[in-house]
């Protein structure tokens, strides 16, 4: 009998403990979710969308000047290096002002796009040129 009664309190023990983790765990991972809000995820997506923006830009420039370099013209090459050194501003000027909790909405890194369609026109024109 009295080894059933100890039995019995090393089980009710054992609970005791299993629960205790169980809710130290779920505690743990509360806190952890929680804190997360819908604002801080909206700024990591935009972030990735940033960055997977930049690699575009990145790869397009370093194609422009590889072909350029291919058929030696210098001024096609140029828009390649200026596309690549703007859209590496433009990357770090938006992830500071997302860090940073700034507006990013200015109009200099809106017009970067129809600054790329200008020198693009610029390139084909010299090419047609000559």
């Amino acid at each position: 009998m009295i080894i059933l009664k100890v039995s019995n309190l090393i089980i009710q023990y054992f609970l005791y403990i299993i629960f205790y983790i169980l809710f130290s765990i779920y505690y743990f991972l509360y806190n952890i979710y929680m804190t997360i809000t819908s604002n801080d995820l909206a700024i990591q997506r935009t972030k990735l969308a940033n960055q997977r923006t930049y690699l575009a830009y990145l790869r397009t420039g370093f194609a422009i000047a590889s072909i350029a370099g291919t058929f030696k013209k210098l001024w096609i090459c140029g828009f390649g290096i200026i596309m690549i050194v703007v859209s590496s501003i433009q990357y770090i000027v938006i992830n500071y002002n997302l860090k940073n909790n700034v507006d990013i909405s200015t109009n200099s890194l809106d017009m970067v796009p129809i600054l790329y369609v200008i020198l693009s026109l610029g390139a084909l024109y010299l090419q047609m040129k000559k």
